[in-house]
């Protein structure tokens, strides 16, 4: 139990940050534990934040982005390129997700970068979803 207070402490002064200090953050974590953002975000972490700043679960506001199918080989390539391009990945890890299919692009996204890049794999022809 004193963890979740710890985390919730923490998650109170993250929410004063601003959003280039938050940046700065999370790079310097990634460099840390040697983890990039696509890897940690395909991780099955889900603590609960029991802090005062509480969203309207009505309205939800950060989106996440799943690969759910690659209709035929021809298309793996194009898409590796796009997720490259979007989640600022190495190579690897851009083919491990393709791989992965179904599975997770980003998350954390506002609504319209959220559409933006399902626009984006819908013109290449890959079916991606909004969740």
């Amino acid at each position: 139990m004193e963890i979740i207070l710890k985390v919730n402490n923490i998650f109170d002064k993250l929410f004063d940050l601003s959003l280039k200090d938050s940046r700065k953050i999370i790079l310097l974590v990634e460099k840390c534990i040697e983890i990039t953002t696509v890897e940690a975000t395909t991780l099955d972490l889900s603590i609960e934040y029991s802090g005062d700043k509480k969203i309207d679960s009505e309205e939800k506001v950060l989106f996440d982005l799943f690969l759910e199918e690659i209709p035929d080989a021809s298309k793996k390539m194009k898409t590796v390129v796009l997720i490259r391009e979007i989640t600022k990945s190495e190579l690897k890890i851009a083919k491990t997700v393709v791989e992965k299919a179904p599975t997770l692009i980003k998350s954390g996204l506002n609504k319209q970068e959220a559409e933006d890049f399902k626009k984006r794999f819908d013109v290449i022809g890959v079916k991606v979803e909004i969740k």
